[in-house]
């Protein structure tokens, strides 16, 4: 039986960025809010096996602010994925991200090309990003027929990697399994230090948070 399935990702860009244009926040909720107000419901099931992600309708977005006043956003493809459920838990899986797909939600070219610079992911070097899960526990399941997973994996960006954990939410809609998170990274532990308080003095209104907010959705078929 084929079904999509949907996972949680991704990973990890970890940038914030240069002047460029102010842009709305509100394409990436900064708030996570998961398994705390999860309500016990019937068990759901989802079905064992290896799930390929479906590159066209999955979809990875960013924020990243300065301290005081503009934030940018935008997205990262994703450019593949797999991994396998067993007892409705996602035990291994590697993701793939194209960080010379890297955008700017206002179509800056001079904001993406700083992206793709030294300054923050060096994409002519490292033109690939990857997320790999190293097991999950289920947190819980609830009325509305859905799925709460904590995530353990490593996220290697520019060649270095880091340990990351994160919430994941699952839900079955006519024969689809949606997956959806929000989370975020600290962009310095990547050495993307760009305009970052921490690291520099007296950077005034030009410093940039080290934070990175994700909006994540993955579908996956079973193969």
């Amino acid at each position: 039986m084929r079904k999509t399935f949907l996972f949680l990702g991704i990973i990890a860009l970890a940038f914030t960025l240069s002047a460029c244009t102010n842009v709305e926040k509100n394409s990436v909720n900064k708030t996570t809010n998961f398994s705390n107000e999860q309500e016990e419901g019937e068990e759901v099931n989802i079905e064992s096996g290896t799930y390929s992600a479906n590159a066209e309708t999955s979809s990875l977005k960013w924020l990243g602010e300065r301290i005081v006043g503009s934030s940018h956003s935008g997205s990262v493809d994703i450019k593949s994925g797999n991994f396998i459920v067993e007892d409705n838990k996602i035990s291994s899986g590697e993701f793939i991200l194209d960080m010379t797909s890297i955008s700017d939600s206002e179509g800056s070219e001079r904001l993406e090309d700083h992206l793709k610079s030294e300054d923050f992911f060096m994409v002519s070097e490292y033109p690939e990003a990857k997320l790999r899960i190293n097991s999950s526990n289920m947190l819980s399941s609830n009325s509305n027929e859905e799925i709460v997973l904590e995530m353990k994996a490593d996220l290697i960006i520019k060649g270095i990697a880091n340990p990351v954990e994160f919430t994941t939410t699952l839900k079955e809609e006519n024969d689809i399994l949606l997956a959806s998170s929000e989370f975020s990274i600290d962009r310095t532990k990547w050495d993307i230090k760009y305009d970052s308080g921490n690291f520099f003095e007296d950077l005034g209104d030009r410093a940039i948070k080290d934070q990175i907010y994700f909006n994540i959705i993955v579908t996956a078929n079973n193969k």
